[in-house]
């Protein structure tokens, strides 16, 4: 059986979780970021980052509506949805966001 970890009243597959923080890990990096990536203007500079962060935010998505699918929940980002409340508190303890 695969672990688990225990989000509000749901139990959710660790590797679905623990791949969801990862990718907002880097969406939050690439999008605060005041290190310029290696490129030859910034033009490049801003087009990598760009394609980047969609990369991670696209990731983002997909996994919560794994995750959603798995535990029989309609998608929803909705601030008022008691998953994704519970969801996203997680993820910002886990991750420390904003520190």
């Amino acid at each position: 059986m695969a672990e688990k970890i225990t989000i509000g009243k749901w139990e959710v597959p660790k590797s679905l979780y623990e791949k969801y923080l990862k990718a907002r890990i880097i969406s939050d990096t690439i999008l605060n970021s005041k290190t310029p990536t290696p490129s030859d203007g910034a033009e490049h500079e801003n087009y990598g980052r760009a394609l980047g962060w969609k990369w991670a935010t696209e990731l983002m998505m997909a996994v919560h509506r794994e995750i959603c699918a798995y535990l029989g929940l309609q998608y929803s980002e909705d601030s008022k949805d008691e998953f994704y409340v519970a969801f996203l508190e997680q993820v910002r303890k886990d991750a420390r966001l904003g520190e």
